[in-house]
């Protein structure tokens, strides 16, 4: 598999959403777009982040594939967006969190 076939399935910074984010959009009504309209301030990579989470994938992977160079960095993307998400008066706000976990997974 090439990094072309992988953006095709799981997006990427500056490639935009892949089949993943298509999927994960018609299995949930829409759920990124619904993000995208709730909450504006979140950027494309943060809705890209935010479907790796809701995919499951560890911390190190959502890194790679976000295109950050530390680990850390989608952590603290995870949390802004889960604290703007908590402090909303969004009618759908616990759906948005249950695929946005308090902690992501880490392989040592």
């Amino acid at each position: 598999m090439t990094l072309y076939d992988l953006r095709k399935l799981v997006g990427g910074p500056g490639e935009g959403f892949g089949q993943m984010q298509e999927r994960l959009n018609s299995l949930t009504d829409g759920i990124l777009e619904r993000l995208r309209q709730e909450f504006p301030k979140f950027r494309d990579i943060d809705l890209l982040v935010y479907s790796y989470y809701a995919a499951g994938f560890p911390n190190r992977l959502t890194q790679f594939l976000s295109g950050y160079k530390r680990e850390n960095d989608v952590m603290v993307i995870r949390n802004r967006m889960r604290n703007h998400i908590i402090y909303s008066k969004s009618p759908n706000k616990e759906e948005y969190l249950e695929f946005l976990p308090q902690k992501g997974c880490r392989f040592d």
